[in-house]
């Protein structure tokens, strides 16, 4: 898995050939040092022994920027179990309604596992079905520990475990819209719901619609009140794949 961070608003990043700190970019374009975030030129070197008569601070960075690479993309290379779940009715929604599923299946899967919730990781990425249709669980340690596998194996368990993190109980559909502690709120999604890509009103309305085989449409506003759970019993007419059979033929698919 490569893992690559692009800096805030994908602007890159300026790094110090001298000791490696590195800071996002204030522009997209320029490249003057007036437009570097003033941390980043105060920054001190790794190692500095104070002597009588020394400045009480001393910069790493040359002022000539010398060593100063600009615009760059940090990247990170790990080995580890990974599983992709490709939900092509998510072409149909947004990017928020994707993480939000994406996080409820790692959630769902750590909870099923009773695993610490930072022991699993989830991101989307474009799949052929759409540009945020693929659904990525993996392993957060180097070189796996097979929980994505056990999942896996166990996909209805999963499943249903997934209903239950999303729709919680009767009190928490009625009041919680966008995430909170009793769901999806926790260290690893706090990034995710301050950009706004937690939406679990809407992802619980998307997924009732998918596992009961009826058409979703995304007209409704995430800050819109949650409907009512439906009591409409699932139907079996599905036109298309549903989550549960994708897991199914990939669990057979590592067994062969």
């Amino acid at each position: 898995m490569l893992v690559i961070n692009a800096g805030a608003g994908e602007r890159g990043f300026a790094v110090c050939l001298n000791c490696g700190y590195s800071e996002s970019e204030l522009t997209a374009f320029k490249h003057g040092p007036e437009d570097l975030p003033n941390s980043y030129e105060q920054h001190a070197p790794l190692q500095f022994a104070p002597r009588k008569n020394s400045p009480a601070w001393v910069v790493c960075r040359k002022q000539n920027g010398k060593h100063d690479i600009r615009r760059q993309m940090l990247t990170a290379r790990q080995v580890t179990d990974i599983a992709v779940i490709d939900v092509p009715q998510l072409v149909n929604a947004d990017l928020a309604v994707a993480t939000t599923l994406a996080h409820a299946f790692r959630l769902a899967g750590t909870q099923l596992l009773s695993l610490d919730s930072r022991e699993l990781g989830s991101f989307v990425m474009p799949t052929d079905s759409g540009p945020h249709c693929g659904l990525v669980l993996f392993d957060t340690m180097p070189g796996g520990a097979g929980h994505v596998e056990e999942l896996l194996e166990s996909a209805a368990d999963w499943i249903g475990k997934l209903t239950e993190v999303l729709f919680v109980n009767e009190a928490h559909h009625e009041r919680c819209i966008s995430a909170c502690l009793d769901c999806l709120l926790s260290y690893e999604t706090q990034f995710d719901h301050d950009q706004g890509l937690l939406a679990r009103a809407t992802t619980w309305e998307f997924w009732d619609c998918l596992r009961n085989h009826r058409a979703w449409s995304n007209s409704a506003s995430h800050a819109s009140p949650p409907r009512a759970i439906p009591s409409v019993p699932p139907t079996t007419d599905a036109s298309a794949p549903t989550a549960p059979d994708r897991l199914e033929r990939a669990r057979r698919k590592r067994k062969s």
